[in-house]
């Protein structure tokens, strides 16, 4: 059965989160799309993930579900994308243990998400220490995939998922220690003093 936010029903979005989808849908070639970016971290470092909507500007609101392996990725929260301002964002984590969670997104009625790219969701991920490449997938459970405009007919939607590529986490090791200066203070001259240090590790590195 189609997930409705559109009018008064938006309100009960959070009930509609609680039930799980009758069938699984499959949708290609079509003119909007849900994507999560790929991206590179490393070993036991936090990511964020960002999902974007590329719409044609009649979108009012839409649901999904993200699948990934909890083995080797931790979930720790998301925040609104700069394309979600006044959206309503309701989560459902039953299946978070199992890799799992589902989102419902909708403007209030009549509204639409403009054309073109819209960020709407920051997700953060914690890394395990694997270095292997992994799927950020879109999924129909908890919550199933829909796309529907301010009318709530549903539109054709196509999903791409992210790759998290996960490399070896190289612990800091100075190469080559900064030069000592010595400085010969002027009154009410300010002076800078440059110190240069090569190091190697992953990034990012601090000296002090």
């Amino acid at each position: 059965m189609p997930i409705n936010f559109a009018g008064a029903r938006i309100a009960h979005s959070i009930l509609v989160l609680l039930l799980l989808p009758l069938a699984a849908r499959s949708q290609t070639n079509c003119p909007r799309s849900l994507r999560l970016a790929g991206i590179t971290g490393v070993a036991g470092r936090e990511i964020v993930l960002p999902l974007q909507l590329v719409g044609q500007g009649n979108e009012n609101a839409l649901s999904f579900s993200l699948s990934f392996d909890s083995t080797v990725l931790s979930y720790r929260n998301d925040v609104a994308g700069a394309g979600a301002s006044g959206v309503v964002i309701n989560r459902n984590t039953n299946q978070l243990a199992s890799g799992r969670v589902g989102y419902a997104l909708a403007l209030g009625a009549g509204q639409q998400f403009p054309a073109g790219t819209n960020e709407l969701l920051r997700l953060r991920f914690l890394l395990g220490y694997s270095v292997t490449n992994t799927t950020v997938g879109f999924a129909n459970s908890p919550v199933v995939q829909e796309t529907v405009d301010a009318s709530a007919n549903t539109l054709c939607t196509g999903y791409s998922n992210g790759v998290v590529t996960i490399t070896p986490l190289i612990p800091a090791t100075i190469l080559t220690n900064p030069l000592s200066q010595t400085v010969q203070p002027i009154t009410n001259i300010t002076t800078n003093i440059t110190f240069s240090v090569v190091a190697a590790g992953s990034l990012p590195l601090t000296y002090q």
